[in-house]
């Protein structure tokens, strides 16, 4: 074998390796997103599960139709499908997209709001009555007893947002944390008392008026599937808007998933909340208003509105938007005291 025959199979060999190398580093990002997709979207190994992701605009929604139609002209039942949404109005905008694809039986498919079928989950586990999420005034009255904690109100407000962020990602801060675990020494982090006692009111508080906070539904209704919500399952579970999902909401739909699961997302809200330099991203200009509970900001919200048109902007390019359907009318409310009833713009609850 001469040097030229020689120097060919080298380069050959290490072509040969290189190839292996690169479809291995393939192999392992495949794995890597799939693992990624599962720990997001926590479905078992049975159900087939499918993330399609892209900015707004790219075909997300049509693909989702897509999959819907030939699930349908596949043989599959049109009950064991459902097709989840944000809100009304895009269940209903959905619905059009479904009819545009000409498979059969489009119309009996069920295409729901989010909210909608995780308030369905608590009542089929509850009982109509405690499938009830607390109102402003419920609220104010569930702030009144936590106060008898004895706890700075500063510090109650604190602890009840931390609250809340813990039910939107799934943890259920009502179960009074054991000394020495990870909740536990989560629980007194940033300098705060002991939160055993206030926990243990807060459960005592929300049984008391027979209800749940908005942030506390999609837990519940994860839970509600492990119970008595248990029939409340699809062969085939599509939804739309993933994106706007929390942890908690990601669960009860993987929940609901009994053979596959496809989301659509947008890949940069993929993974839960962002922080305002995320956002920033998708908007000209971000502005972030706090305020010290529900009813400021409405009216900080409302005063914004108004400051925006007072600068000169045209009410009609200005619209507002609501986690859900119970917060628009206060929002109309704070408008009309500012006398701006007449030139205002709503868009749909934009999700859970």
């Amino acid at each position: 074998m001469d040097d030229k025959m020689r120097a060919g199979l080298a380069r050959d060999e290490a072509a040969g390796e290189a190839g292996d190398t690169a479809r291995n580093a393939a192999a392992d990002r495949a794995a890597q997103e799939k693992d990624g997709a599962r720990a997001l979207w926590p479905v078992g190994d049975e159900v087939a599960l499918e993330v399609i992701e892209g900015p707004a605009g790219t075909g997300k929604t049509a693909a989702l139709a897509a999959r819907a139609a030939a699930l349908l002209e596949g043989g599959a039942r049109p009950k064991s499908v459902v097709v989840l949404c944000a809100s009304p109005l895009a269940c209903r905008a959905f619905r059009r997209r479904l009819a545009a694809t000409g498979a059969r039986d489009v119309g009996a498919v069920p295409i729901l709001a989010v909210r909608d079928l995780e308030l369905h989950a608590v009542m089929l586990e509850r009982g109509a009555r405690s499938a009830r999420v607390l109102d402003d005034f419920d609220q104010a009255v569930l702030r009144q007893d936590l106060a008898t904690s004895g706890l700075p109100e500063r510090t109650l407000r604190r602890l009840l947002d931390r609250c809340r962020a813990q039910w939107l990602e799934g943890v259920d801060p009502t179960t009074v944390p054991e000394e020495g675990t990870a909740q536990g020494q989560a629980a007194t982090a940033d300098g705060d008392p002991d939160l055993s006692d206030l926990h243990a009111l807060l459960a005592a508080c929300l049984a008391s008026v027979d209800g749940m906070l908005e942030e506390e539904l999609p837990l519940r209704a994860a839970e509600a599937l492990d119970g008595g919500a248990a029939a409340l399952r699809f062969d085939h579970v599509l939804v739309d808007d993933a994106q706007l999902l929390s942890g908690a909401g990601r669960r009860f739909v993987a929940g609901l998933a009994r053979r596959s699961l496809a989301a659509a997302s947008d890949a940069l809200l993929a993974e839960g909340p962002q922080d305002a330099a995320d956002l920033g991203r998708l908007v000209t200009a971000l502005q972030v208003i706090t305020a010290d509970g529900p009813g400021a900001e409405v009216m900080a919200l409302a005063q914004r509105v108004a400051d925006l048109i007072a600068a000169g902007t045209a009410p009609a390019d200005i619209a507002l938007t609501a986690a859900h359907p119970a917060w628009l009318p206060n929002l109309a409310r704070a408008l009309e005291a500012r006398g701006l009833g007449g030139e205002r713009a709503f868009a749909e609850p934009c999700g859970t």
